[in-house]
């Protein structure tokens, strides 16, 4: 009888163990693609000025910080600037683009947060936001080297947040939430700065 209780504790102490392994192996995995995913959202802040610098290389100072790429900062005139707030990030026919919104409330909100600042996966296995993947098919699981979970929505949500914003700098917030037994997070913080314009005559 004690043989079999000491067999039985020692069974149940080593699934425990090992499911505790799974547990944090997953939590792993998903923190590792949350810090690309936030590092990506940097890069992409990085590209949408140094495009700007290339569309714009008439008018650095007045055009490093258009949004969307709008020419009307050549007229003199603001048009749409990126300005202090929360964005969501997406691609659309090869350019990084930003929607502005209302901050994500990742507290209480965090579904509906969630919900807006969504990635999802393409059918060639990319990741992607705001469009490109099909938004009623989640993806079940958050890791799968097989390749099988495409065209589905991620467990992952990226914020964008521009702050600090001044005519030659800002400051660019990369958050990636996720819930894996509880919610989580990962954030990436750059100071983006339109150097050029000290060089531009």
């Amino acid at each position: 009888m004690a043989m079999l209780l000491v067999v039985t504790l020692a069974l149940t102490a080593f699934f425990h163990t090992l499911s505790q392994s799974l547990v944090f192996a997953r939590d792993a995995e998903a923190r590792i693609k949350a810090v690309a995913l936030a590092r990506e959202g940097v890069e992409a802040i990085y590209n949408i000025r140094n495009t700007n610098w290339l569309r714009f290389s008439s008018s650095r100072t007045k055009c490093w910080d258009s949004l969307n790429y709008d020419p009307m900062c050549l007229n003199g005139a603001n048009g749409n600037k990126i300005e202090n707030g929360s964005y969501i990030l997406y691609s659309e026919n090869g350019l990084w683009k930003l929607e502005s919104t209302t901050a994500g409330d990742w507290g209480s909100g965090f579904t509906a947060s969630a919900t807006r600042f969504q990635i999802g996966i393409t059918k060639d296995g990319w990741y992607t936001g705001k469009n490109g993947y099909d938004q009623s098919k989640s993806c079940v699981n958050i890791g799968n080297s097989s390749g099988s979970f495409r065209d589905c929505r991620s467990i992952f949500s990226r914020e964008v947040q521009i702050k600090e914003k001044t005519e030659t700098t800002m400051k660019a917030e990369v958050s990636v939430h996720w819930f894996n037994e509880r919610p989580r997070s990962v954030s990436l913080v750059a100071d983006v700065t339109n150097w050029k314009s000290l060089y531009e005559k």
